[in-house]
């Protein structure tokens, strides 16, 4: 009668025993399935964003030798530009740009504005920039000051051997509405600028001729023109090899 007692009471303990093993197991196994994997949420959107770092970097890149948004080629430069009206109107074509040009420009001017008011300006700005290299373009409205432009475009090169001066073709007008100067004339000029040195001439005549560029009242060219001419120019200057460039350098 005991032990019929006694085995009255171990089944039931016995049967809570298994249920809470049970239990117990299951809880194990939810607690195993939901411990973070390789493909748990957070791991895949870190694997996700790798990719979209990736292209931000090549997008960067890419960026540094692309056109604008004014179609003007992004080249790292600072460059001096001397002229008249049609340097002016290069600086408006380029002013959006950010190309790091600096222009010192008066419209209709010449020889006489330059030994004034341009030198003086040229050389407190190239005292601020002593590296930056010089482009002169002037004469289309003087011609007859040819041998003046000469002689002081020597006396520069010779007063600062330090810095680069370039000198920019007087570019073509349209002899059917200009009789200011002559296309004759500008060549007669331009010859005289390349035998100033030979290395610091940046034909941009012919370039013009050549793509066909047309002005837009005889003179003065478009904003696309002046932005062509201004790239055209700074290709030349930048693209020179090491140890090459104005010979009076």
């Amino acid at each position: 009668m005991k032990r019929r007692h006694i085995f009255s009471v171990l089944l039931p303990v016995a049967g809570i025993l298994i249920l809470i093993f049970l239990v117990s197991l299951r809880f194990l196994g939810q607690l195993s399935e939901e411990r973070p994997g390789s493909d748990s949420p957070a791991s895949s959107e870190t694997e996700d964003s790798l990719p979209a770092l990736s292209e931000g970097f090549a997008d960067a890149s890419d960026s540094v030798s692309s056109p604008d948004s004014n179609g003007s080629l992004s080249l790292e430069h600072c460059f001096i530009w001397v002229g008249d009206s049609r340097t002016a109107g290069m600086e408006e074509a380029m002013a959006e740009a950010e190309d790091g040009c600096l222009y010192i420009a008066a419209p209709g001017e010449g020889y006489n504005w330059f030994i004034s008011s341009g030198l003086p300006a040229l050389t407190d700005t190239m005292e601020v920039h002593p590296d930056a290299p010089v482009i002169l373009n002037l004469g289309v409205n003087d011609y007859d000051n040819l041998k003046l432009y000469m002689d002081l475009y020597q006396e520069l090169m010779e007063e600062y051997p330090d810095t680069s001066f370039f000198f920019l073709s007087v570019n073509p007008i349209d002899p059917g509405r200009c009789d200011n100067i002559t296309n004759e004339e500008i060549g007669d000029f331009n010859a005289h600028l390349r035998q100033l040195d030979e290395n610091a001439y940046i034909d941009s005549y012919t370039y013009i001729m050549v793509n066909e560029i047309s002005t837009i009242d005889g003179i003065h060219y478009s904003p696309e023109a002046y932005r062509l001419i201004h790239d055209y120019a700074a290709e030349i200057i930048t693209g020179l090899p090491e140890g090459t460039g104005p010979s009076h350098n």
